[in-house]
């Protein structure tokens, strides 16, 4: 019994010895890595308030910032554990890591991949938002935009979240990106009037509709004559809103159709 106690207090008097030798390391450890953390905040808001100055985009300067302090940090980890532990090595972690690593990196290489391409679409700003773009099989207004993801409202009200390394890899048609748009509407002359009866009316229905630009100018062309009736394509340009682009449409659809079938005079 006598021989346990002893063996026992040995033991604890060793750990209390080990302590004691190491606490001075210890505390400076703790007391780095708390200052790290405290400048990684403060990085962070460094980083973000640059952003802000130089105009970066807001969810882009923060992003910034949160890599600027966890990198911080990670340094401090490294920093604190050669001070607490001193025959400790960085490199030892990342041989540590060996074949996990590789897994690691192959299970988030799509993570990282929409990370990165979010970072790049919001440096870079090829669309913003409440603009209307088309990518793949989507197409709608940019309603938001975040680190690992694009956010589109279609045409039929649905949401649609759409991977940044998907965007970034693909082809973007930006649908607002200049203040106006050419549209193209097909009509149906009535046969019973010439060519140049038909293309007068449709001229006197464009000019007269505000929507349309005066520059470019409209233009009329006619380009079948398929069993006995005349086909017109009508192209003209118009503000990019989606809105004013189906107005615009719609009333020259609705008049030109109106006025082709009034009754003939003098034509």
């Amino acid at each position: 019994m006598e021989r346990e106690l002893l063996l026992a207090w040995h033991t604890t008097k060793g750990i209390i010895d080990g302590i004691c030798t190491h606490l001075p390391n210890l505390i400076i450890g703790i007391i780095v890595c708390c200052l790290f953390f405290k400048l990684s905040g403060t990085l962070r808001k460094l980083v973000i308030r640059i952003g802000e100055h130089a105009k970066l985009d807001i969810t882009l300067a923060h992003a910034l910032g949160t890599l600027s302090s966890g990198g911080l940090i990670v340094v401090g980890v490294l920093i604190t554990a050669v001070i607490i532990v001193p025959g400790f090595r960085p490199t030892h972690v990342i041989t540590g890591l060996g074949l996990t690593s590789i897994a690691i990196g192959f299970a988030s290489k799509d993570i990282l991949e929409n990370f990165f391409a979010g970072l790049l679409l919001l440096w870079q700003k090829p669309f913003r938002l409440g603009d209307v773009i088309k990518t793949g099989d989507f197409e709608g207004i940019v309603e938001e935009m975040r680190i690992k993801s694009t956010r589109l409202r279609t045409e039929d009200g649905d949401l649609v979240i759409i991977p940044n390394g998907d965007i970034f890899s693909r082809a973007v048609v930006v649908k607002t990106a200049y203040a106006t748009r050419r549209s193209k509407v097909n009509i149906v002359g009535n046969p019973n009037r010439s060519i140049e009866a038909n293309r007068k009316i449709i001229k006197q229905i464009i000019e007269s509709t505000q929507t349309i630009t005066k520059s470019p100018s409209p233009e009329i062309l006619l380009i079948d004559i398929a069993g006995g009736n005349q086909i017109f394509k009508i192209q003209f340009w118009t503000s990019s809103e989606q809105t004013t682009i189906a107005q615009t449409i719609d009333q020259v659809n609705s008049r030109i159709r109106d006025a082709m079938y009034e009754p003939a005079q003098h034509v």
